[in-house]
């Protein structure tokens, strides 16, 4: 996801650019005002609870629309985001199957039964079919530094607030935990790791740079990228793009592992295009008095077009 679309370029007359050209690639919103991007994630969990294994799997899919506003005299610009599908979904033999909510498929987006399943599945319709439609901004710099995030905390706030069939307290503690993934600052670290990619400076194929991240949602781990450009076209750039993560040895969840794959960026405006990439990781999680193995393995897809 290259031989055919070589020969189709070949049969057009338009060559890729050779090893040394040079491009510099950079955020330019000036191109397109408007972009849908779509980002998915697909987790498998492996457990050991009390020597018996138990797996589960996780389903996240946000799409959203993305309108360039106005630059600030450092060259900063705002961009409003509206979310038109959300999709959380987890299947966990300890629910008696899957759980959750999908804009895109609501009827279809539980199969457990019982109590507890039928709470959460109501839970995460109120919760997420809040997000639909409603907008939230972020201010992102030509380098691809998403510096700030505002509206997404709110938004969660509003949601939980018309979760009514839930008592107050639970409504407070399902905040706390659910801001853990959907907040103003989890959102922009998952916006950042989409767009601070560009290595500042010329680059040819084969040329490779390192980008460095904290991450503190839902888990603070250390993230260290290494970007090499594959091939040069006209109108796209090629990266390989390899990371290791790693959580510090305090708190409740320990985990290390990769994430590796390829992204393709517009040559012209910087925006990334597509990513595809594969994770592994391992650790534990401490609850109850007990320490839990696991291993996580999953990919990650991430579309973006001009509209």
């Amino acid at each position: 996801m290259l031989t055919a679309a070589l020969l189709c370029f070949g049969c057009l007359g338009v060559r890729p650019a050779t090893a040394q050209q040079k491009v510099s690639l950079k955020l330019d919103f000036s191109t397109a005002k408007k972009y849908q991007y779509d980002f998915s994630t697909h987790q498998d969990i492996r457990q050991t609870i009390k020597g018996q294994e138990v797996r589960s799997q996780q389903d996240i899919r946000m799409g959203y629309t993305m309108q360039a506003g106005k630059k600030d005299a450092a060259g900063n610009t705002v961009v409003e985001s509206t979310y038109n599908r959300f999709s959380y979904l987890m299947n966990n033999p300890m629910m008696g199957g899957k759980v959750g909510y999908d804009s895109g498929h609501p009827e279809d987006s539980s199969t457990a039964n019982g109590l507890v399943a039928g709470m959460m599945s109501r839970l995460f319709k109120e919760v997420f079919s809040g997000f639909l439609h409603h907008s939230f901004s972020f201010t992102i710099s030509p380098q691809g530094k998403v510096i700030s995030v505002t509206g997404i905390t709110e938004m969660m706030d509003s949601a939980l607030d018309h979760a009514d069939f839930l008592p107050q307290q639970v409504r407070e503690a399902m905040k706390t935990n659910m801001k853990k993934s959907f907040s103003n600052e989890a959102m922009r670290e998952t916006l950042d790791k989409s767009f601070d990619l560009y290595a500042g400076h010329p680059v040819a194929v084969g040329d490779s740079w390192e980008k460095s991240a904290s991450l503190t949602t839902p888990v603070a781990m250390d993230m260290q990228s290494h970007y090499t450009v594959k091939d040069i076209k006209d109108k796209t750039v090629s990266l390989a793009v390899s990371s290791t993560l790693a959580s510090g040895q305090s708190g409740e969840t320990k985990l290390s592992g990769t994430q590796s794959g390829t992204m393709e960026v517009d040559r012209k405006s910087g925006i990334p295009l597509r990513a595809d990439l594969n994770q592994k990781m391992e650790g534990s999680l401490s609850t109850q008095g007990m320490t839990i193995p696991m291993e996580i393995t999953g990919t990650i897809t991430i579309t973006g077009k001009a509209l």
